[in-house]
């Protein structure tokens, strides 16, 4: 971390997610408009997308993940997983919500979209993003097939940008899913390299795909 942000979990195409528009209808030539909006201000051009449909009453649906071999990635760590990252997408790129995962963490656990019984404080979604945070920091990539086999065995070293040495023996495995979740957030990759961000059709409904992408923060 003493140049750039690190990068936890590189975005690339697999790491597309898709998403559906329902209830509204439009044609290549409204795509391509609103394909074209501009944002005036700070506000992201895949937000304005985004909602450029869901004010129209339509709406948005997890389809699937590009790469088949992350989607099972994924399930192996936790069958509910795809679904809890594609919530955490739209909370960043269509809602506007910080994108650290400590406060994504914070909508998931007020809007509960997979229905969990929370009523007994069981850490859905918390557990299911740490095991997800350390297995991508221990060896998960996108694009091979994921067996559990950590590529660190003895631990973790991070140097921060001041200088300051962070430690993590596997055997403290709870401080080490605590320090990513607490020091990680979505990043926004290229959108003109990964093929993503665009609304496009398909059998008249609109879609559009979110990139998944995993840095420490500033």
């Amino acid at each position: 971390m003493i140049g750039k942000e690190a990068t936890l979990f590189n975005g690339g195409d697999g790491t597309n997610f898709i998403y559906k528009f329902t209830d509204v209808k439009h044609t290549e030539e409204e795509i391509k408009l609103i394909n074209a909006i501009k944002p005036t201000g700070k506000e992201s051009k895949i937000t304005l997308r985004i909602n450029s449909l869901l004010n129209r009453g339509a709406k948005i649906n997890f389809v699937g993940v590009q790469s088949e071999n992350l989607k099972w990635n994924l399930e192996l760590i936790d069958t509910k997983l795809p679904e809890i990252l594609a919530h955490l997408l739209l909370y960043k790129y269509a809602y506007g919500i910080k994108s650290s995962f400590n406060e994504l963490l914070k909508v998931l656990l007020e809007k509960n979209p997979l229905n969990f019984n929370l009523s007994n404080s069981h850490p859905f979604y918390e557990y299911k993003l740490k095991n997800f945070l350390a297995d991508a920091a221990l060896g998960m990539t996108p694009e091979k097939i994921w067996k559990g086999i950590y590529d660190a065995t003895g631990g973790i070293i991070i140097v921060k940008e001041n200088g300051e040495v962070v430690c993590y023996h596997i055997y403290n495995r709870n401080d080490f899913q605590d320090y990513l979740l607490n020091n990680t957030k979505l990043n926004q990759t290229s959108t003109t390299r990964y093929k993503w961000g665009d609304l496009y059709l398909q059998k008249d409904n609109p879609y559009i795909k979110l990139n998944l992408c995993v840095r420490f923060n500033d």
